[in-house]
């Protein structure tokens, strides 16, 4: 392959590197020191690579014309080759890297290293062609890897960038920009790049200064960053949010890689419910009850407060700054632990059940200790919605106030109407026994007038033979009777009259309940005589003017005399009908029996009469008396549904007014 005048006899100073190169595992040669140096020797590597095993001792020149085809190409190879033959010759070591065609033309890609021994240049052969095509593919699959990351950073809906600090310059500029980034900004790429600063001149006047103070704080600490501006972007005013984080480059340079985000939308859904916030705030603010919020744990415990209206601090004197430290406030509003204890218990199985039954949390009455040292009875209500608590706080105290005051008062009338119960009690006591001596006694002495009148009349037309002194000492003692007689009335009916004028204090009553009442009296009577009860009209209010002590002492003994007539009766057969009636000019209580009824000659003669053998007669007196006390009427007839007596108590109908009050 060299032309025979190429080829020489090797000198004898190359024998002694024959041996070590022999030995090298990659291709190692040696080349005389000339412009053209011939081979001088070769290990088998070489000759394996290249084939030039028949060739004694080439020149280089004709061995590259064999190994580097292009005229051209050989020519830079071969300049390369001298100047790391010169490096060599001033003790150094040559190389140089190239590629060249082995003994069957494959391309290889080799380095060249050149060292000079003796005269001689020693070249060993380092065989590059897997590295090259390794490293080809690295950087093949980089740069397919910065495609990819390059369009995945422009395909985020975020803009990113990266700004370089140099050691020796004192702003950083950006080295890069995506689309995003100058989208978000209403940059433009170039002015960006020459001008760092062109990216503040978007930023809002009211937060410029700001924003270039804690960009240059970043920038000199060289630490990561992290901030909101508004920028004014097209004549529209958005929000923006920028952050980064240094690294340090080899170079002393430090770059900010970092991300630019338009949070307009947020910042406006922030700012919604921030005014929603205060409306609620404002709402709660203006309530006319105290409220408070918290938070619960996990646990459902209460353990933070949030928020106390305007109305919970004018209530209670706690500020917002007070329920900060929960536990020190229920110490404060509960000062007792025992009784802190107890609420505290009831709250969180209040709490509980809430949370198990989907439910509102259950009201409780508490006392609670005002800033002031005040204790006020509060009613305690709250809703829960997830891990949130809203309270309510009524006042009770005022209204405990008026129960203690209304019990007090109530007290007070019990007392006050016993009391008259009891003055008309005995009043009505002295009453009935004046009734009872007055009834006793004017019948006989009734009797004792008639017959006296009688006797003076029959005396006087008689003419009997008597003498006239006779007769007029007789007459002066009839005379005498008479007047006794006459006196004795009058004293009597000066007693009834006396029983008629008991005082009546008219007032505002309820006839049905007054009859409700005597009812009541008389249940375990009721029952225990196996009588049927059959009201009607008494179910709802029945206003008269009246005295309900009178009354009810009236009602009481018409039901007395109707059970007592009813002892006669089968049992089975004993039935009391008691109806209120109400008309525009009266109202009418009746007492109906399943009884005998009156006998003849009874109606005529009640009520002063009794149809019992131990009777009196006094019970419908009463209920005669209380009748007229009342302007009413009494009236007896027989019951047609039932079959007994039946008495019919009639009282006036109220005035309108007292009427419409009553419901």
């Amino acid at each position: 392959m060299f032309p025979a005048s190429s080829v020489e006899s090797p000198p004898a100073e190359s024998s002694g590197l024959l041996l070590p190169l022999a030995c090298l595992p990659v291709p190692a040669a040696c080349f005389e020191l000339a412009d053209n140096p011939r081979l001088l020797s070769a290990n088998s590597c070489f000759h394996a690579w290249f084939g030039l095993a028949d060739q004694p001792q080439p020149r280089l020149g004709c061995w590259l014309e064999r190994t580097y085809p292009n005229a051209d190409y050989r020519g830079r190879v071969l300049q390369q080759w001298r100047s790391a033959a010169s490096q060599a010759r001033a003790g150094g070591v040559g190389s140089l890297r190239c590629r060249l065609l082995n003994a069957e033309n494959a391309p290889l890609e080799v380095l060249l290293q050149i060292a000079c021994h003796q005269e001689m240049l020693v070249v060993v052969f380092q065989d590059l062609t897997a590295r090259s095509q390794a490293e080809a593919e690295l950087e093949e699959a980089r740069a397919t890897l910065a495609e990819a990351a390059l369009a995945i950073t422009e395909a985020i809906p975020v803009g990113t960038y990266t700004m370089v600090m140099p050691p020796d310059r004192p702003v950083a500029y950006f080295s890069f920009l995506s689309e995003r980034f100058l989208e978000i900004s209403g940059l433009d790429r170039a002015r960006a790049r020459q001008n760092p600063l062109e990216v503040f001149a978007c930023v809002h006047p009211d937060d410029y200064d700001e924003w270039l103070r804690i960009n240059a704080e970043a920038f000199a600490g060289r630490r990561p960053f992290k901030g909101e501006c508004r920028v004014v972007v097209r004549g529209e005013t958005r929000w923006i949010s920028a952050e980064s984080v240094p690294r340090d480059l080899p170079d002393g340079s430090t770059v900010w890689e970092g991300v630019l985000i338009d949070i307009s939308e947020r910042v406006k859904v922030q700012q919604q419910l921030q005014e929603s916030e205060q409306r609620l705030r404002r709402l709660l603010d203006n309530l006319p009850i105290p409220v408070t919020t918290g938070r619960l744990s996990e646990a459902g415990e209460v353990y933070s407060a949030l928020f106390c209206n305007r109305r919970f601090e004018e209530t209670l004197g706690y500020s917002q700054a007070d329920l900060e430290d929960l536990d020190g406030w229920l110490a404060r509003a509960y000062p007792d632990p025992g009784y802190r204890a107890v609420v505290q218990q009831r709250w969180g199985e209040a709490l509980a059940e809430a949370a198990s039954s989907g439910r509102a949390v259950t009201a409780g009455e508490f006392r609670l200790r005002c800033a002031d040292g005040r204790d006020l009875d509060v009613l305690i209500s709250a809703a829960t919605i997830d891990d949130f608590v809203a309270a309510t706080l009524v006042d009770l105290s005022e209204r405990k106030r008026d129960e203690r005051a209304l019990a007090e008062a109530r007290l007070r009338e019990r007392r006050l109407e016993e009391q008259q119960r009891q003055r008309l009690e005995q009043k009505l006591r002295t009453s009935l026994a004046a009734a009872a001596v007055a009834h006793e006694i004017n019948q006989p002495l009734s009797a004792i007038l008639l017959q006296a009148h009688l006797a003076r009349d029959g005396l006087l037309r008689a003419g009997d033979p008597c003498s006239q002194a006779d007769l007029a000492e007789l007459a002066a003692l009839l005379e005498a009777q008479v007047g006794e007689a006459e006196r004795v009335v009058r004293v009597v009916e000066k007693m009834r009259s006396l029983l008629r004028n008991v005082n009546t204090d008219p007032q505002p009553v309820d006839l049905a309940n007054v009859v409700e009442s005597a009812l009541l009296f008389q249940r375990n009577k009721l029952e225990a005589s196996g009588v049927e009860l059959l009201c009607g009209g008494v179910e709802r209010p029945c206003p008269i003017l009246g005295d309900s002590d009178q009354l009810q002492v009236a009602i009481a003994n018409l039901l007395r005399n109707a059970l007592e007539a009813l002892e006669s009766v089968p049992p089975g057969q004993r039935r009391l009908a008691v109806n209120l009636e109400r008309g525009e000019q009266k109202v009418a209580l009746s007492v109906a029996d399943s009884g005998t009824g009156f006998g003849a000659g009874v109606l005529e003669a009640l009520p002063l009469t009794t149809t019992k053998p131990d009777g009196t007669g006094l019970g419908l007196f009463v209920v005669q008396t209380t009748a007229e006390n009342h302007g009413g009427s009494l009236r007896f007839d027989r019951c047609p549904q039932l079959g007994g007596a039946r008495v019919r108590l009639e009282l006036p109908s109220p005035p309108p007014q007292v009427a419409a009050g009553s419901g």
